[in-house]
């Protein structure tokens, strides 16, 4: 019986680690000004209007809110989403970043499922109007955002 609690507490201590561990590499991480905001995508790059302005419902209608202070990136489907913690990050030009982040699928009734790491990045285009991003959507799939406003949710 003793062996068990004691494997159960450094099962407990290693979780800890680890995401103190993570907090930490948090601390360090910036995200560039310009990639402050609140984005959106479509299927269709002409319905893109339509889901900053909250008017289309539909399953390929996403809003994605990158929160500079925060360190993070919500991505809202028309039925849940997910939660992005920036961990690592690299700037590679002024208009580029990728990095590692710590995902939480979040979907209704659903309990909140144990974070995942994955690997992103993001490219700002058109002047900053539109915002390129990898493994952004859950896939390895290049999706293109519209930039709809600076502000982000609170």
């Amino acid at each position: 019986m003793g062996g068990f609690k004691h494997r159960r507490a450094g099962a407990a201590l290693l979780v800890l680690m680890g995401l103190l561990a993570t907090a930490a590499q948090a601390k360090n991480v910036t995200i560039p000004a310009g990639f402050q905001g609140q984005w959106a995508y479509a299927d269709n790059a002409q319905q893109r209007s339509k889901v900053c302005a909250g008017k289309y419902d539909s399953d390929d209608g996403v809003m994605m809110y990158v929160h500079a202070a925060k360190k993070s990136v919500e991505v809202w489907f028309y039925e849940g989403g997910h939660k992005n913690r920036w961990v690592s990050i690299q700037q590679s030009t002024p208009n580029h970043i990728s990095g590692k982040v710590s995902r939480v699928y979040l979907e209704p009734g659903e309990p909140v499922q144990a974070a995942v790491m994955e690997n992103i990045s993001m490219t700002l285009v058109d002047n900053g109007k539109q915002l390129q991003t990898k493994n952004v959507l859950s896939d390895p799939k290049t999706a293109t955002f519209l930039l709809c406003s600076r502000k982000t949710q609170a």
